[in-house]
């Protein structure tokens, strides 16, 4: 059966979002870097993380500059468009395919830009997304602070039914 596009047509376009669409900037990138963790498995290219971390400002300058290269061209390298899977053995039989998960090694350039569009993409979700009321997954919060804030509102609620 052929699928019909002509419903495509008909959604309204959104607005873009400037946080999404804007180039990363030189703070981005020092970011990203800094919270690459060390002595992790190497991609295609065999760069290690520390490589980037003891770089220095002149290494985040010139990742800065290709990346928003790849940013405002729409391209970014053949080969970041693959990845080298491999199956990482869990526990129980290892013939059973369940028992084992994939993992994916990346460059570790690679591993920078999407840092920095994680982040990007966390923080819309967090302000345009998530209620106020929601403290998991939002940084410096926890569900702790949300038991302490319902506690009392609920002694309350308590005393109010009992009276």
């Amino acid at each position: 059966m052929p699928i019909d596009s002509s419903a495509l047509d008909t959604l309204p376009t959104l607005p873009g979002l400037p946080e999404l669409v804007s180039v990363p900037t030189l703070d981005e990138v020092n970011s990203a870097i800094k919270s690459i963790r060390n002595k992790k498995s190497l991609g295609d290219d065999d760069i290690p993380g520390e490589v980037y971390e003891y770089g220095g400002p002149h290494l985040a300058s010139y990742l800065h500059f290709f990346f928003n290269l790849y940013w405002t061209s729409r391209m970014i390298p053949k080969r970041w468009k693959h990845a080298n899977i491999i199956s990482i053995y869990k526990k129980g039989d290892r013939f059973i395919c369940d028992n084992s998960r994939g993992i994916s090694l990346l460059d570790v350039a690679r591993k920078i830009l999407a840092r920095i569009m994680l982040r990007r993409l966390l923080i819309l979700l967090i302000e345009r997304t998530l209620p106020e009321s929601q403290c998991a997954f939002r940084p410096e919060r926890s569900n702790l602070g949300m038991i302490f804030v319902a506690n009392p509102t609920r002694k309350k609620k308590g005393a109010i039914k009992r009276d």
